[in-house]
């Protein structure tokens, strides 16, 4: 059996939703605020369904509800480009300051792979900032804890109350992440809910792991996501500004030997694994047009090399799972991306 797509009739049926152009008529517009690209939390209020329960109903009518949200923020960062946003509310708390021409470039591209590369980078830059953000969250709550618990030692003289042990730790997946109770509290729920279609539960959009597992090829990403993404991300950043919270860092990981991969590669020759990549049969159109442009990212220096390995890591997982399918002669099922928890 011949595959086409690693995405579920399910998964396919709620990006065939984002697509659709029709929206439910609604009185709410002016959604997002001119200039500050932030979403107003009441009237996102308005737009979400008032009870929510994360099941596969539920996401199909949440889907359907926020097109008007879809369709604003496409057209509002259609008539001004990434670059030209303020874009010092994003910088600091989930990506370097270097890297924003990167997702401006990759956003306004015209190249579907360069989209799943900004949903990628994107996706893996907000896990990490959300993750940061709430640990920030709860050791602010700790430290006020122990101030409170330091003020009744003294007015009670009663020393031998026991501290509380500092509870820092955060979930480990972002499905869980974006439902914290410190998160809902800073953020408000609709804004949490609108998460939870984006990047909850497998039941939900999931563009996260989509992307990251490589279930998702380039033009089954809908292209009027990526600015609902930016959005967001800009949205939450206002709330941290106006709370005047400083995001916690945890330390990232080096990967400095990034730059010795092509001195390892020798006298490779991407075209002549153009060539094969072209002539390939077993490769998937949408695998090729991914390959294609990790060979020209490769050759644009060190930022192009990591950009490559971006988008190679879900590439080479995709691939080993169609290679398991195919020799241990499993249901094609195994290679798609099912909606269960």
């Amino acid at each position: 059996m011949k595959i086409d797509t690693f995405l579920s009739p399910y998964v396919r049926g709620l990006l065939k939703l984002v697509r659709e152009s029709q929206t439910e008529q609604t009185d709410v517009d002016n959604i997002i605020s001119d200039g500050s690209y932030k979403i107003d939390q009441l009237k996102l209020q308005c737009v979400m369904p008032d009870t929510f329960e994360p099941n596969k109903e539920e996401f199909f009518k949440a889907i359907q509800r926020l097109q008007p949200l879809f369709l604003e923020a496409k057209t509002k960062l259609r008539l001004a480009t990434v670059n030209d946003i303020e874009l010092s509310r994003v910088v600091d708390w989930i990506t370097p300051r270097r890297a924003l021409n990167r997702f401006g470039n990759l956003l306004n591209s015209s190249n579907s792979v360069d989209h799943v590369l900004f949903l990628l980078l994107m996706s893996s830059a907000f896990e990490r900032g959300i993750g940061d953000l709430v640990l920030t969250l709860k050791k602010r709550a700790y430290n006020e804890l122990s101030v409170f618990t330091d003020d009744v030692k003294n007015s009670t003289n009663q020393s031998d109350l026991k501290e509380a042990e500092p509870d820092v730790k955060v979930p480990s997946l972002l499905k869980d992440l974006v439902v914290c109770d410190e998160l809902k509290a800073l953020i408000g729920l609709p804004l949490v809910k609108l998460l939870q279609v984006l990047l909850g539960s497998p039941l939900s959009l999931n563009l996260r792991n989509l992307a990251w597992h490589g279930f998702l090829l380039p033009k089954e990403l809908p292209e009027i996501l990526l600015p609902v993404f930016f959005v967001v991300v800009m949205t939450i950043s206002y709330i941290i500004q106006e709370n005047q919270i400083i995001v916690e860092k945890r330390k990232l990981a080096g990967i400095q030997g990034i730059s010795r991969i092509r001195s390892q590669l020798g006298d490779f020759e991407p075209a002549t694994l153009i060539r094969l990549v072209d002539r390939s049969t077993s490769l998937l159109d949408g695998q090729k047009s991914i390959i294609h442009r990790m060979l020209q990212f490769y050759q644009e220096g060190k930022q192009g090399i990591l950009n490559s390995v971006y988008l190679g890591v879900p590439l080479i997982e995709t691939l080993l799972r169609q290679l398991f399918v195919q020799v241990n002669d499993c249901s094609s099922r195994l290679v798609t991306a099912e909606a269960t928890e």
